[in-house]
């Protein structure tokens, strides 16, 4: 199998231009890999309940919403990501961390109740997570300078109650990640100095992969 690589952060972070970088790195490398996003919209239904609840066209109840984001994702992982997996390294855009962090600050759905869910149902556990690090207000500068439309998660009070939570999730003891699987990427510096650590994660993973229990090595 080629590795599952997952990044997470919040937006505005710079997970797109790391996820070129890296897409990019393993390709030079002979590698096949393809990208994917946070969602497969494969049952239309739940569909349009995380949309309603996105874009706050409605009151969707958290109960109803994690079911949605549950089978979202299981159908993800079944039909794009394990298939993907047996020929080429998939990067995906977001997965159930983002979704265990973004609904404790916005729906006050404990991140161990989402995550539980996911692991019960056997949503793919990524064999890496490159968490893209960055200061709230950084992040808020770059997404108005996309100069579009802001949505009411991308406002400074959530990006910092958001990162806060990253920063607990890894800390904590329900991630179901061992530590040598989470790599802390800060999007804050010179580009040359991101493609270095960049490479220095894919040295890792490709490590990681070859070698039962290698330790992955942060900079």
């Amino acid at each position: 199998m080629m590795p599952f690589i997952v990044l997470e952060g919040c937006d505005g972070a710079g997970k797109t231009t790391i996820r070129e970088l890296i897409k990019s790195e393993l390709e030079s490398r002979k590698i096949a890999a393809v990208t994917i996003g946070q969602h497969s919209w494969l049952h239309p239904w739940n569909s349009r309940l995380i949309i309603q609840a996105r874009e706050q066209r409605s009151k969707v109840l958290p109960e109803v919403l994690t079911s949605a984001y549950l089978s979202d994702k299981s159908l993800h992982g079944k039909h794009n990501v394990m298939k993907a997996i047996s020929s080429a390294a998939v990067i995906a855009d977001r997965w159930i961390y983002s979704d265990a962090v973004y609904h404790r600050v916005l729906y006050g759905i404990p991140m161990r109740e989402t995550l539980e869910a996911h692991f019960n149902a056997g949503t793919p556990i990524p064999d890496l997570v490159a968490y893209v690090a960055i200061d709230p207000e950084e992040a808020y500068r770059r997404i108005l300078q996309r100069g579009k439309h802001t949505r009411h998660y991308e406002r400074p009070a959530d990006l910092t109650r958001i990162v806060d939570a990253y920063e607990e999730l890894w800390k904590s003891n329900f991630t179901f990640l061992h530590e040598h699987q989470i790599f802390r990427l800060d999007n804050s510096e010179e580009k040359s100095s991101l493609k270095e650590k960049v490479c220095s994660l894919l040295n890792g993973i490709l490590r990681l992969q070859n070698q039962e229990n290698s330790p992955l090595l942060g900079v």
